[in-house]
């Protein structure tokens, strides 16, 4: 692994004009800062899935602020023959509580949520109309790509859900 601030590279640097020899320090102190404070970061193996369920759609999502985190974000659909996104929320629910998960309160009121048995991961669900919905209201927000599949379920009128897991309170 090569380091930046070896002696050739300080060489090379005072031997730049000064805007561009701060520049390349600046670039240079950023590049050896990444990953030096990862923030705690989130899976989706990390969380419960029914098992008669499957992922559309993946996305982590970070928060870069004062408690640094990366989510998932999820959209699940589940087997041919289910036919409303109300029969996969009972699926998710029951996979949920057979997992000794504690039922908690959700961002919205259309959502379910839970924690995991150790409170290091919390999980929110919720169908697709009603996560879009609460995205209208304003009350949450998800990653542009999680939108634009829960959307496309949405208008083809697939049975899914959003699902989004984050660090536990």
């Amino acid at each position: 692994m090569r380091r930046f601030f070896t002696s050739a590279n300080v060489a090379a640097v005072h031997r730049l004009p000064l805007p561009t020899a701060l520049a390349a320090l600046l670039v240079a102190a950023l590049l050896a800062g990444c990953g030096a404070a990862a923030p705690h970061r989130v899976e989706p193996s990390d969380g419960v899935l029914a098992p008669e369920l499957h992922v559309v759609r993946s996305v982590v999502d970070c928060d870069p602020g004062k408690n640094a985190y990366c989510g998932s974000d999820l959209v699940v659909g589940g087997p041919s023959f289910v036919i409303s996104s109300d029969a996969l929320r009972a699926m998710q629910t029951r996979a949920v509580k057979a997992a000794d998960w504690k039922g908690v309160s959700g961002q919205a009121r259309t959502q379910l949520a839970a924690t995991s048995p150790n409170g290091k991961v919390y999980l929110s669900y919720a169908t697709g109309a009603d996560e879009l919905a609460s995205v209208r209201a304003g009350l949450l927000k998800r990653p542009p790509a999680i939108l634009h599949a829960l959307r496309a379920a949405v208008h083809r009128h697939r049975p899914v859900l959003s699902i989004s897991l984050s660090p536990g309170p």
